[in-house]
């Protein structure tokens, strides 16, 4: 695996967290309890932060006068103390990392003039600079890029790989197995795939995609660019363009998510289209944003031709407005909403449908099931969720907003009257000065969603509960 930069046996490191499992907890009411993890202390100044994806680890970075400290679930690491540029202290913590079960984690931290990474609480070897940290999807691999002197190279589970005179970010196949990165040396762009040169001009691009690790990228020969995918090239344009991709998800572009049908925008004589399959659609002055339905059966597009923006859905042109924006498709690609924009007002179009107008609209989103849909919007400089087209209440900001993983519940994270809080199904929770969380909060059977907040620098975990269904 991996072939020059062979994979030794791993060792997971498995976070503890921090504080007891049960709740005998301080509640603000009989629809949340409170549990004090751990206190900030009160001249720490938090710098970085980061959320492991299950939502249950916390890392912050806190400065204490010249001392810079990573805490992970509160539990404090070693203090640097930072070089100084003139009167001002350099940033030396950074790229704090989860795996995404959570149970491992690294940064990068320095100390003097060298910079090292900290993987599972152990620091490893001193470089001049490193960057671009990485781990495999499952959490068995991780890598790093490295420069040591005018070389540069990457680490991958502490084997140093062949030195370039410069590398983009290394990027592991959805399996862990492979590991790719584009590198340049004597001035040609290479592409490193297992510690292996397997193409040595023209790489503009490259990346795993798809579920079935596909590796695609970009090349460029005699002024052409084209699209290669697991070693069959595609038909050359003047450019192989990269719009703005929405999809369930992190984006998979140029792949649909099952992996078996790729989408990109290209041009020709100044003119774009969309390739769906090889496959070449109509020609435009320009292709702004692009969608992808899960199983790639379904596209939408942006297009701007001339002074009228308008949606591309199926084939199909649709009305033109004075913005167009995020189309999205439902999980199970059996709808299409995006943004739109005339005058001074903004809506969504769903299915062909218009909605109700607003100062502002933010990216519409699905429940997991693609049976609910819900944006943000604001009205007389108030913010409010509107959920299969009905309003709910007005906030003075909605930071943020998600379904539950079941798509039984809408939860927001909301502020008012100076305070903050989460709103489940309509539902107020108690107030904090801040919330961690994740990008996707899961909310059980039982109807309790957790998860983390701090108030007057201590830390809570909080069980929010909500009678299931609805």
């Amino acid at each position: 695996m991996f072939a020059r930069c062979a994979i030794p046996h791993v060792l997971i490191f498995v976070l503890a967290i921090s504080g007891s499992a049960t709740f005998p907890a301080v509640a603000d009411d009989a629809s949340a309890q409170i549990q004090p993890l751990y206190q900030i202390p009160d001249a720490a100044q938090i710098q970085k932060r980061a959320v492991s994806a299950d939502g249950r680890h916390l890392a912050l970075v806190w400065t204490q006068g010249t001392k810079w400290r990573v805490t992970i679930d509160g539990q404090a690491g070693p203090a640097y103390d930072p070089p100084q540029l003139g009167a001002d202290l350099i940033p030396i913590i950074a790229e704090l990392k989860f795996t995404q079960d959570g149970k491992r984690f690294a940064h990068v931290a320095q100390q003097g003039i060298s910079q090292f990474v900290v993987i599972d609480g152990q620091a490893t070897a001193h470089f001049n600079q490193v960057r671009a940290l990485t781990f495999s999807p499952d959490g068995k691999h991780f890598a790093y890029v490295a420069q040591k002197g005018e070389k540069v190279f990457v680490v991958a589970d502490g084997v140093e790989c062949t030195a370039y005179d410069g590398i983009s970010q290394p990027i592991f196949s959805p399996d862990g197995k492979r590991l790719n990165y584009t590198a340049q040396k004597a001035g040609q762009e290479l592409l490193v795939v297992d510690g292996k040169e397997v193409r040595q001009s023209g790489i503009k691009w490259v990346e795993f995609r798809g579920n079935a690790a596909h590796l695609a990228f970009i090349a460029e020969e005699n002024g052409k660019q084209f699209l290669v995918v697991d070693g069959r090239p595609g038909a050359k344009y003047d450019t192989i363009d990269f719009p703005t991709y929405h999809d369930l998800d992190d984006s998979t572009w140029p792949f649909s998510g099952d992996g078996k049908h790729t989408a990109y925008s290209a041009s020709i004589d100044a003119k774009s289209r969309v390739v769906v399959d090889g496959h070449e659609g109509p020609s435009y002055d320009q292709i702004l944003e692009l969608a992808f339905s899960f199983d790639g059966t379904r596209t939408a597009y942006v297009v701007e031709q001339g002074a009228n923006r308008f949606i591309v859905a199926d084939g199909q042109e649709g009305p033109s407005f004075d913005e167009v924006r995020t189309p999205v498709f439902s999980p199970d690609g059996q709808h299409l909403v995006y943004v739109a924009k005339k005058g001074p007002k903004q809506f969504v179009v769903m299915d062909g449908k218009q909605g109700p107008a607003y100062e502002e609209v933010g990216q519409p989103q699905f429940s997991a099931d693609g049976k609910q849909m819900c944006y943000v919007a604001k009205r007389n400089g108030k913010s409010l969720a509107i959920v299969n087209g009905k309003p709910g209440a007005e906030y003075d900001d909605i930071g943020w907003s998600d379904f539950s993983l079941d798509s039984r519940h809408v939860i927001l994270a909301v502020r008012k009257n100076g305070k903050s809080f989460l709103v489940i199904d309509g539902k107020e929770g108690p107030s904090f000065d801040e919330y961690y969380l994740p990008r996707h909060l899961s909310m059980g059977a039982d109807g309790v969603v957790e998860y983390l907040a701090a108030r007057d620098k201590t830390m809570f975990r909080v069980r929010q509960t909500h009678p299931p269904g609805k």
